[in-house]
């Protein structure tokens, strides 16, 4: 069921790592009950919790306990050895992981899918695994951890796709470092804090993908794991004393030195340190010709990017060769060279675009009829933005690419699947049996969203007996539209049958539960016209102990609310004047109350007052003066024609009224009202005589 007020979001921060999700099919395992793994466990046998040996630094308790649950098919408590050797893939991706549960994966004899990708692991976590029969495994997927070697196990496996990137290891595409500033600026007489300066440059190492290196791997080596070599720097400052923490710069030669900095033995990058003699134009010119030299591949990004940089680069170019002297347009062109450099938008490359495909090229394997409507509708929606980046592969950004994967991501560990049961086509026969009878018949069913629904058919009710489709579905296309017309109605809830037309008769539906928000009491059904793109008042609606029913008589589309929306004032009989507020009643014997009501056309939901504000019963006449309004709408002026005297009934006694107004010419503006019977602007004789022709007809 579609609330459209309580949309659930589920959203798991996630990182960058094809995440294999358990396929909807699993392998039955094929052992009897009493058949082992090793001669001593039972298939049925619950595991220990001793034996889930592994840990995790995960900073997201819930979202790893989820993670857990949906990678085991279970809580933890309730794993068996039967439930291990069933399970076909093990997602355990970004869970913090610093170590594996060894001997609980030897028992997966199923696993086609191992992805352990995006954790803490290092070679001594996954050195001592046993694979052995693991022989069904095809994919491998370690990258992202902090590995230096392939493991022996990966090396020997027939698997066909074995990721290691972003790991340590040599031959692969290992993880890279960078810094977030590459380049720091000194002038003459600036003064520079050595160790501030060192640890500034530690401090903002990231990985190459400008992620952080995480504490919990770096506590598990010295702290001198990330150095910056000052040793250059050192010299060509000018630092004369060896045990000075304070460098004051203050040659008069401009010049650039490289900062080394390494993570260990693993990967390293440099720092660009211009030292520069003041303003003057030497050093403007240095820094402009540093920055045209620099090598930069613009293949690797976005066109409109790398079109912003060429652009500004050959005016440098220019400005660089042109021999002037003016500090200013050195100045100029450096700083639009160096703003385009920044602005440079880095395409998201093979390897994530590949990802973007695995995962298109994987989305088959979840047919949406297997899923509930809001949790597909969120993965449809991240897989078409996948399709979309796919198409415009050559512009898309690295944060593009990793935004749209990660939210694919989470919304494929947000899918439910669905209890769905459709109750089978009713045959006309069913009905036939109970036609004109005081019985009942009932038909049961399960929406995708697992919302319980039942027909209930009395014989009493069926008019002629027919086939009758009984599904009831979540959703239909035309929601969008409901959405916008029903919205201000706070919440409702929407359904759609799958039978069009009318019923062999009235029915009661009740759906059970009612989302959270509906407590017990009266609402109001509609059904949606979808020529007009809005929605029309059917009945009422009651929810009680969760459940909510009402009748039923023909198919469509439909929506429950609390409040009453778009009710017209209408009405075939009487007159309704939208821009006067007014409905004005014909020449007639007069109606109660309750039969004018019958006359609205959404009478049942009107109500009267009299001149004084009070509501009127049912019995009671209505007169000009008393005003109508449907509930929640704006309120109409009754105007009972021919009624002069304001019972509510004409008789002699109005025509004569009228005529003595008339003659004495002091006709009031209620007398016009009522008395103008041709609808001539005036009152006259001639409105007197239809007041009496109509008394005479009755």
């Amino acid at each position: 069921m579609k609330f459209c007020k309580n949309i659930l979001s589920l959203i798991t921060a996630g990182t960058i790592a094809l995440v294999a999700v358990p396929p909807t099919a699993l392998h039955v395992f094929a052992a009897e009950k009493d058949e082992t793994f090793d001669g001593r466990h039972d298939l049925s046998e619950h595991l220990d919790e001793d034996d889930w040996g592994f840990r995790t630094h995960s900073e997201d308790p819930d979202k790893y306990e989820k993670l857990v649950k949906s990678a085991f098919g279970s809580d933890l408590s309730k794993v068996t050895y039967k439930t291990l050797a069933a399970r076909t893939s093990l997602n355990l991706s970004g869970a913090g992981l610093t170590s594996l549960p060894d001997d609980i994966i030897k028992y997966m004899t199923g696993l086609t899918v191992l992805d352990l990708s995006d954790n803490y692991l290092t070679n001594d976590d996954v050195r001592d695994l046993e694979m052995d029969q693991l022989t069904k495994l095809r994919t491998i997927d370690l990258s992202g951890n902090f590995l230096t070697a392939v493991p022996s196990w990966v090396v020997s496996s027939d698997a066909s796709t074995k990721r290691l990137s972003e790991n340590f290891i040599k031959g692969y595409d290992q993880r890279t470092i960078k810094v977030l500033d590459s380049a720091y600026y000194f002038s003459d007489g600036d003064s520079i804090d050595l160790e501030e300066f060192e640890l500034g440059i530690i401090d903002s190492v990231r990985f190459g993908d400008d992620s952080e290196i995480p504490e919990v791997w770096l506590e598990e080596f010295d702290e001198d794991l990330i150095t910056a070599d000052l040793t250059e720097f050192k010299r060509l400052a000018g630092l004369d004393d060896e045990n000075s923490d304070t460098i004051v710069y203050t040659s008069p030669d401009s010049t650039i030195v490289e900062i080394p900095v390494s993570l260990g033995d693993f990967a390293d990058t440099a720092v660009q340190v211009y030292l520069m003699n003041g303003t003057d134009l030497s050093s403007v010119k240095m820094l402009l010709g540093s920055l045209i030299n620099e090598a930069i591949s613009t293949n690797a990004y976005t066109d409109s990017s790398k079109k912003n940089y060429e652009n500004a680069k050959k005016v440098a170019q220019a400005v660089y060769n042109s021999g002037t002297s003016d500090f200013d347009i050195y100045k100029s062109a450096f700083d639009q060279l160096n703003r385009a450099r920044r602005r440079l938008e880095e395409v998201a490359g093979t390897e994530l675009m590949g990802v973007v495909k695995a995962y298109i090229d994987d989305s088959k394997n979840y047919p949406e009829a297997d899923y509930t409507v809001k949790s597909y509708a969120d993965f449809k929606s991240a897989l078409d933005e996948l399709n979309a980046l796919q198409k415009d592969s050559k512009n898309v950004t690295i944060p593009q690419a990793e935004t749209a994967i990660k939210r694919f991501q989470s919304a494929l560990a947000g899918l439910v699947s669905t209890s769905l049961k459709v109750p089978d086509k009713v045959p006309k026969s069913d009905f036939e049996g109970i036609y004109g009878l005081n019985v009942s018949n009932t038909y049961e069913g399960i929406t995708q969203n697992g919302i319980k629904y039942k027909w209930t058919f009395s014989g009493k009710n069926i008019t002629a007996p027919a086939d009758f489709t009984p599904e009831v579905k979540d959703t239909d296309a035309a929601e969008p539209d409901i959405m916008v017309d029903a919205g201000s109605a706070g919440s409702y809830i929407l359904f759609s049958t799958a039978q069009t037309g009318a019923f062999p008769g009235n029915a009661t539906l009740t759906l059970n539960p009612a989302p959270d928000g509906f407590t017990d009491g009266k609402y109001y059904l509609y059904k949606w016209d979808g020529a007009a793109k809005k929605g029309v008042l059917t009945s009422e609606a009651e929810i009680k102990d969760k459940t909510v029913s009402f009748s039923l008589s023909e198919g469509g589309v439909y929506y429950i609310c609390k409040t009453l929306k778009n009710l017209v004032m209408s009405s075939d009989e009487f007159q309704v004047d939208s821009e006067a507020k007014r409905v004005v009643v014909p020449l007639s014997t007069g109606y109660t109350a309750a039969g004018f009501k019958n006359k609205l056309t959404y009478g049942k939901y009107s109500e009267i007052k009299n001149t004084n504000g009070a509501a009127v019963s049912d019995s009671s006449y209505v007169t000009t003066g008393m005003t109508v309004n449907v509930t929640g709408g704006e309120k109409f002026t009754i105007v009972v024609m021919g009624d002069i005297d304001n019972n509510g009934r004409i008789n002699v006694k109005d025509a004569s009224q009228l005529a003595n107004y008339i003659v004495e010419e002091n006709i009031t503006e209620d007398a016009v009202l009522c008395g103008d019977i041709d609808g001539n602007g005036r009152v006259n004789a001639f409105d007197t005589s239809m007041i009496i022709q109509a008394i005479v007809n009755g």
